[in-house]
């Protein structure tokens, strides 16, 4: 007996967050910018993949900022870029 099994995916707390370092980024110095954007180049520092509760067949992945993501943020949001620039 063959079942099919259903992945729903939810990013959007993932897109959330790459939108707003974007927007962060926007009046940072070059060098910063250059630095966050290569980071943006490496998907597996980006996302923490979780699963939801599944619910039959339905099995949620949900796609999270991973914390490394998360710290460059507040970094540039915080203006703190000494972390960033090595």
């Amino acid at each position: 007996m063959q079942q099919n099994i259903v992945l729903t995916v939810d990013a959007s707390t993932l897109d959330e967050c790459v939108k707003e370092l974007l927007s962060d980024l926007t009046d940072a110095p070059g060098e910063v910018r250059e630095r966050a954007l290569d980071f943006l180049n490496a998907p597996s520092e980006l996302v923490s993949v979780e699963s939801g509760i599944a619910s039959g067949a339905m099995v949620p992945l949900l796609f999270k900022p991973s914390q490394r993501l998360l710290d460059l943020c507040a970094a540039v949001r915080a203006r703190n870029f000494d972390g960033i620039i090595v």
